[in-house]
Protein backbone atom coordinates (compact mmCIF):
# COMPACT_ATOMS: atom_id res chain seq x y z
CA UNK A 1 0.00 0.00 0.00
CA UNK A 2 1.24 3.56 -0.78
CA UNK A 3 1.53 5.62 2.38
CA UNK A 4 0.45 8.87 2.59
CA UNK A 5 4.43 10.04 3.06
CA UNK A 6 5.23 9.51 -0.65
CA UNK A 7 5.43 12.50 -2.53
CA UNK A 8 4.02 10.29 -5.74
CA UNK A 9 0.79 9.59 -3.80
CA UNK A 10 0.48 13.07 -2.58
CA UNK A 11 1.00 14.55 -5.96
CA UNK A 12 -1.58 11.60 -7.64
CA UNK A 13 -4.62 13.02 -5.22
CA UNK A 14 -3.49 16.62 -6.20
CA UNK A 15 -3.79 16.12 -9.72
CA UNK A 16 -6.71 14.09 -9.31
CA UNK A 17 -8.18 16.64 -7.82
CA UNK A 18 -7.36 19.72 -10.09
CA UNK A 19 -7.37 17.66 -12.86
CA UNK A 20 -10.61 17.97 -15.17
CA UNK A 21 -9.85 21.94 -15.55
CA UNK A 22 -7.53 20.16 -17.63
CA UNK A 23 -7.49 17.65 -20.10
CA UNK A 24 -4.09 16.02 -20.12
CA UNK A 25 -4.01 16.18 -16.54
CA UNK A 26 -7.57 14.37 -16.26
CA UNK A 27 -6.26 11.70 -18.52
CA UNK A 28 -3.12 11.24 -16.61
CA UNK A 29 -5.31 11.03 -13.42
CA UNK A 30 -7.73 9.01 -15.06
CA UNK A 31 -5.15 6.61 -15.97
CA UNK A 32 -3.71 6.62 -12.36
CA UNK A 33 -6.43 5.79 -11.09
CA UNK A 34 -6.90 2.87 -12.84
CA UNK A 35 -3.38 1.65 -12.82
CA UNK A 36 -3.91 1.71 -8.83
CA UNK A 37 -7.44 0.56 -8.54
CA UNK A 38 -6.11 -2.88 -10.91
CA UNK A 39 -2.89 -2.72 -8.45
CA UNK A 40 -5.03 -2.60 -5.28
CA UNK A 41 -7.33 -5.26 -6.30
CA UNK A 42 -4.45 -7.86 -7.34
CA UNK A 43 -3.49 -7.08 -3.58
CA UNK A 44 -6.98 -7.70 -2.01
CA UNK A 45 -7.49 -10.60 -4.16
CA UNK A 46 -4.44 -11.82 -2.58
CA UNK A 47 -5.62 -10.93 1.30
CA UNK A 48 -8.43 -12.33 1.06
CA UNK A 49 -7.41 -15.78 -0.32
CA UNK A 50 -4.76 -15.68 2.82
CA UNK A 51 -7.27 -14.78 5.00
CA UNK A 52 -10.05 -16.88 3.68
CA UNK A 53 -12.70 -14.01 2.84
CA UNK A 54 -14.70 -13.84 0.23
CA UNK A 55 -16.61 -11.15 -1.14
CA UNK A 56 -20.74 -10.96 -0.33
CA UNK A 57 -22.84 -10.34 -3.00
CA UNK A 58 -23.63 -7.69 -4.35
CA UNK A 59 -20.08 -6.54 -3.80
CA UNK A 60 -17.33 -7.19 -6.81
CA UNK A 61 -13.38 -6.68 -6.22
CA UNK A 62 -13.54 -3.62 -7.85
CA UNK A 63 -15.66 -1.85 -5.34
CA UNK A 64 -14.22 -3.10 -2.43
CA UNK A 65 -10.99 -1.42 -4.03
CA UNK A 66 -12.60 1.69 -4.25
CA UNK A 67 -14.04 1.60 -1.54
CA UNK A 68 -10.63 1.57 0.36
CA UNK A 69 -8.81 4.02 -1.94
CA UNK A 70 -11.70 6.67 -1.33
CA UNK A 71 -11.51 5.83 2.82
CA UNK A 72 -7.59 6.09 2.49
CA UNK A 73 -7.22 9.12 0.37
CA UNK A 74 -10.14 11.26 1.89
CA UNK A 75 -8.00 10.17 5.19
CA UNK A 76 -4.58 11.41 3.68
CA UNK A 77 -6.64 15.10 2.41
CA UNK A 78 -7.47 15.86 5.86
CA UNK A 79 -4.12 15.24 7.32
CA UNK A 80 -2.75 16.80 4.70
CA UNK A 81 -5.15 19.85 5.60
CA UNK A 82 -3.74 20.01 9.14
CA UNK A 83 -6.26 17.29 10.97
CA UNK A 84 -4.75 15.13 13.17
CA UNK A 85 -5.71 11.42 12.54
CA UNK A 86 -7.90 10.26 15.65
CA UNK A 87 -7.30 7.45 17.33
CA UNK A 88 -9.57 5.01 19.65
CA UNK A 89 -9.45 2.51 22.39
CA UNK A 90 -10.93 -0.41 21.93
CA UNK A 91 -10.33 -3.67 23.89
CA UNK A 92 -10.93 -7.20 22.82
CA UNK A 93 -10.39 -10.15 24.46
CA UNK A 94 -7.49 -11.75 22.54
CA UNK A 95 -4.56 -10.24 23.89
CA UNK A 96 -3.07 -10.42 20.15
CA UNK A 97 -5.04 -7.29 19.01
CA UNK A 98 -3.88 -3.57 20.15
CA UNK A 99 -6.25 -1.63 22.27
CA UNK A 100 -4.98 2.43 19.78
CA UNK A 101 -7.11 1.75 16.67
CA UNK A 102 -6.92 4.49 13.81
CA UNK A 103 -10.39 5.42 12.94
CA UNK A 104 -9.34 4.47 9.56
CA UNK A 105 -8.52 0.75 11.40
CA UNK A 106 -11.76 0.57 12.89
CA UNK A 107 -13.84 1.94 9.06
CA UNK A 108 -11.83 -0.90 7.40
CA UNK A 109 -12.64 -3.65 10.12
CA UNK A 110 -16.45 -2.88 9.13
CA UNK A 111 -15.92 -2.47 5.67
CA UNK A 112 -14.40 -5.83 5.31
CA UNK A 113 -17.15 -7.63 7.67
CA UNK A 114 -20.23 -5.65 5.72
CA UNK A 115 -18.49 -6.57 2.19
CA UNK A 116 -16.90 -9.91 2.78
CA UNK A 117 -17.50 -13.36 5.11
CA UNK A 118 -14.89 -16.04 5.80
CA UNK A 119 -15.29 -18.56 2.93
CA UNK A 120 -17.93 -21.44 2.92
CA UNK A 121 -19.73 -19.21 5.06
CA UNK A 122 -22.57 -17.98 2.92
CA UNK A 123 -26.55 -19.24 2.40
CA UNK A 124 -25.81 -19.06 -1.73
CA UNK A 125 -28.42 -15.90 -1.58
CA UNK A 126 -27.02 -12.54 -2.62
CA UNK A 127 -26.76 -10.21 0.47
CA UNK A 128 -26.39 -12.78 3.35
CA UNK A 129 -24.82 -11.20 6.25
CA UNK A 130 -21.37 -10.72 6.93
CA UNK A 131 -19.74 -11.29 10.25
CA UNK A 132 -19.99 -8.86 13.17
CA UNK A 133 -17.36 -5.79 13.16
CA UNK A 134 -15.75 -7.69 16.53
CA UNK A 135 -14.85 -10.81 13.77
CA UNK A 136 -10.95 -11.57 13.95
CA UNK A 137 -9.85 -12.01 10.15
CA UNK A 138 -6.70 -14.84 11.30
CA UNK A 139 -7.31 -17.78 9.41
Amino acid sequence: MTSRNDPSFVASIALRSVGSTEHDLAEAARDRLASALASYSELYETMFLVYRRELVAPYTLDHFARTVACLSEGYVLQELSGHAHPTVERRFDDPAIGHTWTLFGCVMEHTVCQMTRPIGTGDGSTGSPAPRANTSFRS
